[in-house]
Order: structure tokens, then C-alpha cells, then sequence
């Protein structure tokens, strides 16, 4: 069997950013944390990335790639309410992968003016897109809003399906990130952009739409990944290892959140653990003094 090569640092840099970033926000997760956390040297992270800001740019780059593949085969489909379940679980699923991006959209936006631009012409060609797939609804007589509502009706379906999994995470943050919120939330999201589309529909048409939202898959984004420092951070044989005591007890904080519902729980250690752990970062904060610094980025 061949092997697999290796991941490169840059490969594990991104990947454990996109994490930290999604599970506690952009603006609280420094360079010097990716760092420590990937037991790498900041010189080893800087040859790779100039700033934080590339890292971001980087990871919307992946963010676009993804993006501009399923629009594409968006676009290849004919328009039919049920291709229309199957292109917001597609979206949903790109937008938890990369909720940050959404979540924390204000502030990335407000210092990084190349990330301004990407953003705007990605809503525009989902937009786009969307205004055409309604055309094509609307020339099968399965829509029948007038012409002039169509674009106001496309903007509207981006901005729920957009922002959706924001809106929840303003509604419950406690439960935000577990399985059984992921699978609930993206089918509230599809739901209520789907239901844009009621009022204009035909009659066949309004039928096969409450047929497709009786039928949502229980689970449309997907479980998220517990934390697992040890496959990320750069191999160093023989040397035990732990995350920054920051991070750490943000991780299991958040566990011990959460681990009142043991289905909410799978990949994660089971609640009495995380407890036990949580308590003993909360005994090392003690002993040191002071509570562990939020990281920030300074560069």
C-alpha cells in the first residue's frame, strides 16, 4: 500500500487555524497561539505566512474553491425545488466548514480590504445565480412571481442561507458547535429560505416543496470534529506535548458546557473527564496567578 506523504506545515497551519478560528473566534486567536499549539517556532510560521491576514486569505481561498464548485454544478442542473434542498445542504455545509468567515465577517472586513473585495463577488455571484436559477423556476411555471420581484426574492433566499448559522449562534451559543445544534440549526436555515419561496409557487410546485422539507436529512452539515492537538501539531518523538493552557481550557470549557447532554458528545472525552480536566486548568490558572492572557494578534 502506498503511503500517504506527510502534511506539510503550511497544510497543518491552516488546517488548525480554520479550527481555533471557527471554535473561538478570529480576532482571539493570535499567530504566536497557531504556533505553540502546531509546536513550531514562529519563524517556521511566518516563512509560510506573512501575517494573520494571509492565513485568512488563505483559508478563503479554499473557501471560494469549494464555493465555486458547487455553484458550478449548481448551474449545470436544471431548476427544480428538490435541486434547490440539495444546493442549500451543499451551501450549509460550506458555511459551517467555514462559519467564521460569516460569524466574524465585521471585523475581518474592517482591516482587510483584499478580503472585502473576494466577499463582495462571491455574494454577487451566488446572487447572480440564484436570480437566474428563480428565472428558469419561473419559466417552468413552477414560480409565479412577477419578473420585477425576482431579484429582491434572490437577495433575500443568499441572505438567509448566508447568514443563518449567525443567527443561531446569537440564539443559543451554548449549544452552538454540537451535533444535535449542527443538524437542527441547518435545518431551521434551509426551512426558512426555502419558505421564501411558498407564497410564489404554483400549486405542484407548493406540493413538492413541503414533500422535500418533510424529507430533510436528519444530519445535513455534518458532526464537527472534536479537537485532536496531537495529529496537527508538528512531530517532535519522545517529547510529551499539551495545547497553550489558554486554548486548552477554552476546549474544555467548552466540553464541560455541553457534556449535560451526553448525545451532544461523541469524538470528545465523556463529560466526567472533561470535568476533571477542566478543573485541573482551572487549578493551573490558580497556582499561576492570573487568568491565561486572550490572545491577540499583534502583527
Amino acid at each position: 500500500m502506498e503511503r500517504k506523504s506527510p502534511r506539510s506545515n503550511r497544510d497543518r497551519i491552516l488546517e488548525l487555524a480554520l479550527r481555533l478560528f471557527n471554535d473561538h473566534g478570529e480576532p482571539n486567536v493570535s499567530t504566536g497561539t497557531l504556533a505553540e499549539a502546531l509546536g513550531i517556532s514562529p519563524g517556521n510560521l511566518y516563512y509560510h505566512f506573512r501575517n494573520k491576514d494571509d492565513i485568512v486569505n488563505s483559508l478563503f481561498g479554499e473557501f471560494e474553491r469549494d464555493l465555486e464548485s458547487t455553484l458550478s454544478e449548481v448551474a449545470a442542473r436544471d431548476a427544480t425545488i428538490a435541486g434547490a434542498r440539495d444546493f442549500l445542504a451543499a451551501l450549509f455545509g460550506l458555511f459551517w466548514r467555514y462559519r467564521f468567515l460569516y460569524r466574524d465577517i465585521n471585523e475581518l472586513l474592517s482591516r482587510n480590504r483584499r478580503l472585502e473585495t473576494r466577499f463582495k463577488r462571491i455574494v454577487e455571484r451566488e446572487t447572480a445565480l440564484m436570480h437566474i436559477w428563480l428565472q428558469d423556476l419561473a419559466r417552468n411555471g413552477d414560480l409565479l412571481a412577477p419578473a420585477d420581484r425576482l431579484e429582491a426574492l434572490a437577495t433575500n433566499m443568499i441572505v438567509v442561507s448566508s447568514f443563518w448559522l449567525s443567527f443561531e449562534f446569537v440564539r443559543d451559543a451554548r449549544s452552538f458547535g454540537s451535533g444535535r445544534h449542527i443538524a437542527a440549526s441547518t435545518q431551521r436555515g434551509m426551512r426558512q429560505t426555502l419558505a421564501l419561496l411558498d407564497p410564489w409557487l404554483a400549486e405542484p410546485a407548493r406540493a413538492e416543496l413541503a414533500h422535500t422539507l418533510a424529507d430533510l436529512p436528519a444530519d445535513t452539515a455534518g458532526r464537527p470534529r472534536a479537537p485532536d492537538w496531537q495529529d496537527i501539531r508538528q512531530p517532535q518523538p519522545g517529547v510529551a506535548w499539551s495545547p497553550p493552557l489558554a486554548v486548552r481550557t477554552t476546549a474544555l470549557r467548552a466540553a464541560r458546557a455541553t457534556a449535560s447532554d451526553s448525545s451532544h458528545i461523541t469524538d470528545a472525552a465523556a463529560p466526567r473527564a472533561a470535568d476533571a480536566d477542566a478543573a485541573t486548568a482551572d487549578a493551573a490558572e490558580t497556582t499561576a496567578g492570573t487568568q491565561p492572557p486572550t490572545p491577540t494578534d499583534g502583527q
